[in-house]
């Protein structure tokens, strides 16, 4: 009797663990990392699957995005924000006809940090002291969406920029940190270091809402920025159309629960989990304004 129980304990956890997840990650830490990894976690509880990562960061998500394409499995997924769909204006090897966005997950704010000697209060003071440097201010960014909004700093409000691109955060901060940068922009992931080390300080941010973690800020979305930050969850286009409306069904159930909100709010961003066809929408629409400030 003994044997036959074990046997069935074995062959539960085999048909459990039948069904395994692949999925990427564009980069390490910060909050992308640990709300794609909450988000799967919770996923194998509730529908008893096991997921794999992969974290391929550098190239604005190309290399991930190219390991995901190339893997077999079936069921292959893409945590990445929304430079995924910048690339396209920027690499000419971009993918972008190979994936496809099956849900927007959260917003993040497009934070600005600066040297702390910027003691600027708003958005007039941060231009005006900019110009009076009479140079071209040094900006960092490392992922392609944030070289859009610089473009927008460019050709709206007169900023003139030296642009630096960096292969991952760490180096950025290490810049800014020094008083090499004169602006930096990510997603939120150095707002928690800026405030504890003082080594340097958060200018401002753009999002299409006031964030309550960030009322000491002021919003910059009012000064004709159309260019925020956002993650998602993407997918090779040739998924089969159940399986993708299934999977996104299932992980808009997750994501909409309030332990995945507090974790966003927690990282200063808002929950969306917007599907398909919405989510499409909103990414032509982004398209046209990232081809708007490209040019």
């Amino acid at each position: 009797m003994k044997k036959i129980f074990f046997a069935l304990f074995l062959w539960t956890g085999i048909v459990q663990a039948s069904t395994i997840n692949y999925v990427w990650l564009t980069a390490s830490g910060g909050n992308l990392e640990a709300l794609c990894r909450n988000v799967w976690n919770e996923y194998d509880i509730k529908y008893s699957t096991k997921t794999i990562f992969f974290i391929k960061p550098g190239a604005d998500g190309l290399l991930a995005t190219q390991d995901m394409l190339n893997f077999s499995s079936p069921r292959k997924f893409l945590c990445a924000g929304s430079t995924v769909i910048t690339n396209r204006l920027i690499h000419t090897e971009n993918y972008s006809d190979k994936v496809e966005i099956l849900l927007q997950s959260v917003i993040n704010p497009l934070v600005w940090y600066g040297p702390t000697t910027n003691q600027t209060r708003d958005f007039s003071e941060l231009v005006a002291y900019w110009k009076s440097l009479n140079k071209p201010i040094n900006v960092g960014v490392f992922f392609s969406t944030a070289r859009i909004l610089v473009n927008q700093l460019e050709k709206i409000h007169g900023v003139n920029i030296n642009l630096i691109n960096y292969r991952t955060a760490p180096q950025m901060y290490s810049d800014l940190a020094k008083g090499d940068l004169d602006l930096a922009l990510d997603s939120g992931g150095s707002i928690d270091i800026a405030q504890t080390t003082g080594k340097f300080r958060i200018l401002g941010y753009v999002h299409n809402d006031n964030i309550k973690t960030l009322k000491s800020y002021p919003n910059f979305i009012s000064n004709k920025f159309e260019t925020y930050a956002w993650q998602g969850i993407f997918i090779p286009n040739n998924m089969p159309t159940q399986d993708k409306l299934q999977t996104s069904k299932e992980l808009k159930t997750i994501m909409m629960q309030q332990p995945f909100k507090d974790l966003v709010a927690h990282y200063h961003s808002t929950v969306t989990a917007t599907e398909q066809p919405e989510v499409l929408g909103m990414v032509h629409r982004q398209w046209k304004i990232m081809e708007k400030y490209w040019k």
